[in-house]
């Protein structure tokens, strides 16, 4: 008696599907980790500034103390508890760096009030620039203004632009940052361009 031996198997097409179907299952689970990511890191920086910007109120003797001077409070703040300690690189105490790997500074500027510069890296400068809009326009019964400054790489001179001020600062001919809206926060900071040097300052009393 004799047994015929049958095989099944899968067709070199068949597979080529396969394959294809997975690895487009696995770019869209990649660019959907991406994004919870980022949404991550832009919550852990908002987190981070308003930590700074409402601990900084226990200063205030230290700011009157200043007098008329620009002087950096960054190594304070840390020494004082107020800055989150993953903002903190081991060695470094004249600034910080945010969720996203921006660079910023806290000082003061004049006798009265505190200033947190933030230089973003270039590759999430729009993301930075909304983000800390969002929370100005949050904060603003606590804050005098935010602005910008930026300049081209090969130009030494900075321009000042886009002042926005908080609640007991808003005049008829200011602009006010409790009237900013989402779609012109995102006109503002997706008109600069990557060629120019950004910084974002946030001064509050």
């Amino acid at each position: 008696m004799s047994e015929k031996l049958s095989q099944t198997g899968r067709s070199m097409l068949e597979m080529l599907g396969v394959l294809a179907i997975v690895g487009i299952l696995s770019v869209g689970g990649i660019a959907g980790y991406g994004r919870a990511m980022m949404k991550y890191k832009l919550n852990k920086q908002l987190a981070q500034y308003t930590a700074i910007i409402t601990g900084s109120y226990q200063l205030a003797r230290l700011r009157d103390a200043a007098g008329n001077k620009n002087i950096n409070l960054t190594r304070f703040m840390i020494n004082s508890g107020i800055v989150p300690s993953e903002m903190i690189k081991p060695g470094t105490s004249d600034y910080i760096w945010d969720a996203l790997g921006n660079k910023a500074y806290i000082g003061i500027e004049s006798m009265y009030f505190f200033k947190l510069t933030v230089s973003p890296s270039g590759k999430t400068d729009v993301l930075t620039c909304r983000n800390i809009l969002s929370l100005s326009k949050e904060l603003s019964p606590m804050l005098w203004q935010t602005h910008f400054i930026h300049r081209a790489e090969d130009d030494e001179t900075s321009s000042y632009d886009n002042r926005f001020y908080g609640d007991n600062y808003c005049t008829r001919n200011a602009s006010c940052l409790k009237n900013l809206t989402p779609p012109q926060i995102v006109e503002i900071c997706d008109s600069f361009n990557s060629d120019k040097t950004l910084s974002i300052r946030i001064l509050w009393k």
